[in-house]
């Protein structure tokens, strides 16, 4: 399992179009790419599609908005081998999603809930999306995506110190 995923181009020797991608990058700068023919059964990672702020109007009062939202909309991109998992994607699928919390709760964001969304299935455009020059004639991978969102609420401006703001 990789961490959240960035689309990178890579320029090869003798080629005229830059190669894409996904690889996780470190702070440290360092490129970790991730290999459409690894070796592990299942590969997984996540892809940061957009963030939206804005405020909750719920528990406000007079000027004040009250709660701040933060909504992270996320793709969960999962790469399986069929002789290795010997399951369909689909059932894959509905185990990711079962495997997922519904709502967590933290000091500082008072409570974040995770929404699953619609999956793609489509194999042919997801690798050809995610990745340049790569030869897609595997009968044997299952590819699909899965939307997800973050949704958080918390207070602006309050820091836990020692039991609450």
């Amino acid at each position: 399992m990789f961490g959240i995923a960035e689309t990178m181009y890579a320029q090869q020797q003798g080629e005229e179009a830059p190669m894409r991608y996904p690889a996780t990058v470190g702070n440290d700068a360092e490129v970790m790419a991730i290999d459409v023919n690894d070796s592990y059964p299942i590969t997984i990672y996540h892809k940061l599609d957009s963030i939206v702020n804005g405020f909750s109007k719920i528990n406000s009062f007079g000027d004040s908005y009250g709660n701040e939202t933060e909504v992270v909309n996320m793709s969960l991109m999962v790469w399986a081998w069929r002789s290795k998992v010997l399951r369909p994607a689909y059932w894959l699928e509905n185990f990711l999603k079962d495997s997922m919390p519904v709502s967590s709760k933290s000091p500082n964001i008072q409570i974040t809930n995770y929404r699953v969304g619609n999956s793609t299935f489509d194999k042919v455009a997801l690798i050809g999306r995610e990745y340049s020059a790569v030869d897609v004639n595997y009968p044997d991978l299952m590819v699909f995506e899965m939307k997800y969102r973050i949704e958080s609420t918390y207070r602006k401006g309050c820091f836990v110190i020692n039991n609450g703001c």
